[in-house]
């Protein structure tokens, strides 16, 4: 963005893959920051990143759960939030600090 390579504008209408596979181009930027900056500041509903570890946590938690979670089983458990996946993650990270 600082070289006008990328702009805000030129992503503005993107959908989730395609933001996601346009940053992870960028050295360093992986899944967790490219769900990060898609949910923070494109303001879309179905970014997640699925594998950050509070989301573990927070699912350990709220499910009383003996274990983690494995990808697969929050794959699943995320089904009934298609779309509002974002929401999910801000929730499953807040109630962590409770």
């Amino acid at each position: 963005m600082s070289r006008n390579e990328l702009s805000k504008n030129s992503l503005r209408n993107k959908d989730y893959e395609s933001l996601k596979k346009e940053f992870k181009t960028i050295r360093g930027v992986g899944n967790w920051t490219a769900d990060y900056v898609i949910m923070r500041c494109f303001n879309q509903t179905n970014a997640f990143p699925l594998a950050d570890v509070g989301i573990h946590r927070a699912l350990q938690r709220q499910l009383d759960l003996e274990r983690k979670p494995t990808i697969k089983e929050i794959m699943e458990i995320a089904k009934p939030w298609k779309g509002w996946e974002s929401y999910a993650t801000f929730y499953l990270w807040r109630s962590a600090y409770d």
